[in-house]
């Protein structure tokens, strides 16, 4: 039986937990984290005041000594196997390492990313021997690291370690959602403004002539502008309870995630988790997530933060015009109109969207089915030296 040791940093994002607790069978795991906890957001909240000055001043000295950020594990057996999401080991450990995007290796900054010490460094810790796979969470994520590398003298060694390893989510339910008088909209998100919940509300608005018992919930840690509020129907929450969350999950009927920002996107495969197909924007890896037409429909997008290739738009997002094209999607008539006609038609073949959504994290491609087979191949596979 092979033990893989199963590391994601010192603050553990409840994704990871789900993901490396749900391990293949015929699987030894072990921890270097605390996987008995439900969930760390309060320990983010705690530091947060520390933790942002710290990161800042982290980037700025690694923009100007571009070093890498390696982590140490420490366990008493050296040839265990790490599976690590998205940091580099230290010696002596064999490990595989995760990732959403390429970004994830260099802070998501623009001056470390194309600093040519820090791409000699980061390109030698991709072809060292002891990195026995590198696993792109999408075919995005794939493409963002092979067109960072620009056709660079290591590419083919770099990409014979790759695989593409959907992350997975449980199902929460197994009920699929019935058609009936009144539609209830969620979205769930922060920054608000890059999820796309300006146009959602304005969607909402709009689809309110049609379906008179419409309501949008919103849950988003951020103030919104007050003259987006005040439609009768809209409800906003802060901070709320994971127990709150689960009954708001439960007791809607579709997501809205119009975002410009967002990878992966794990919101919506929670969505998925409580059979909620979801209306989105075509945004990095979306059209993998959401199979048009089946378990949500995908809506052109006009901003998006990455390029055809999954590199960041980093110019998009410095210039500041970027927060006011955002703000002025949701006067864009015939965009609010293409949203709106999504969720109508979603809306109008609830039951065949909500039994897809939930197929696909019970047994198609988002599901830990599909992933722990695939996984238990990769493991399989690897010799360690």
């Amino acid at each position: 039986m092979k033990t893989i040791l199963y590391y994601a940093g010192k603050i553990v994002h409840p994704f990871f937990r789900e993901q490396y607790s749900n391990h293949p069978d015929g699987i030894n795991p072990v921890y270097d984290f605390d996987r008995k906890s439900d969930s760390l957001r309060p320990d983010f909240r705690k530091i947060h005041a520390v933790r942002k000055p710290l990161e800042q001043l982290n980037r700025a000295l690694r923009t100007f000594i571009p070093r890498l950020n390696w982590h140490r594990i420490n366990h008493d057996n050296p040839k265990i196997l790490v599976h690590s999401a998205q940091r580099l080991i230290t010696p002596p450990y064999s490990y595989v390492v995760d990732f959403e995007q390429i970004g994830a290796f260099g802070f998501h900054d623009e001056k470390i990313l194309t600093n040519k010490r820090y791409r000699t460094r980061l390109i030698q810790a991709f072809r060292d021997p002891r990195l026995k796979a590198i696993l792109p969470w999408t075919e995005m994520a794939r493409s963002s690291l092979v067109h960072w590398l620009d056709n660079d003298s290591s590419l083919s060694e770099i990409t014979r370690k790759m695989w593409v390893l959907y992350p997975a989510i449980s199902p929460r339910t197994k009920t699929i959602k019935k058609k009936s008088d009144s539609l209830h909209l969620l979205f769930v998100g922060s920054p608000f403004l890059h999820k796309g919940g300006y146009e959602t509300i304005e969607a909402f608005k709009q689809l309110k002539s049609q379906w008179p018992n419409c309501q949008l919930t919103i849950v988003t840690k951020c103030e919104i502008d007050p003259l987006f509020l005040g439609e009768p129907g809209l409800n906003v929450f802060s901070r709320v309870s994971s127990e709150r969350l689960r009954e708001i999950f439960q007791n809607a009927d579709l997501m809205i995630m119009p975002q410009h920002l967002d990878t992966l996107g794990f919101v919506m495969m929670e969505a998925f988790s409580w059979g909620l197909p979801v209306v989105t924007t075509r945004n990095f890896s979306t059209p993998e997530i959401i199979s048009d037409q089946q378990n949500g429909i995908i809506v052109d997008n006009p901003e998006s933060f990455w390029d055809e290739h999954g590199l960041q738009r980093f110019r998009w997002w410095q210039d500041t015009t970027f927060e006011r094209k955002l703000k002025g999607l949701a006067q864009d008539e015939k965009y609010i109109q293409s949203i709106s006609d999504a969720i109508l038609m979603v809306a109008k073949k609830i039951e065949f969207y909500s039994q897809n959504a939930l197929q696909s994290v019970t047994s198609g491609p988002l599901s830990f089915e599909q992933r722990n087979k695939k996984l238990a191949e990769i493991y399989e596979g690897l010799t360690l030296s």
